[in-house]
């Protein structure tokens, strides 16, 4: 789950029946760094490092232990992008 508030994102999400409440601040910048970072063989790391790039200060403390767990930022980054990129749709026209 994720609510938007001005430029921070706020993402929900359990993990072991904990709940925790993560603000990100993510940036067209720091986006397009994140998509080219990624590659086919490399996708886990470009998605911690944009999380600790993104991610508000105060939050960092309840960020870092879930990044050691199975799934969790790419999990969190699927979610992120989807929010901060919204709605998009393109078509191609022949």
């Amino acid at each position: 789950m994720s609510k938007s508030t001005g430029n921070i994102i706020t993402l929900s999400i359990k993990v072991l029946g904990e709940l925790h409440e993560i603000r990100f601040a993510p940036t067209l910048e720091s986006y397009n760094k994140y998509v080219n970072d990624i590659s086919m063989t490399d996708k886990v790391v470009p998605s911690v490092k944009y999380l600790k790039r993104v991610v508000v200060d105060e939050d960092k403390a309840v960020l870092e232990p879930l990044l050691n767990l199975p799934s969790v930022a790419i999990s969190l980054v699927g979610e992120l992008n989807e929010e901060y990129t919204g709605d998009i749709e393109v078509e191609v026209k022949k």
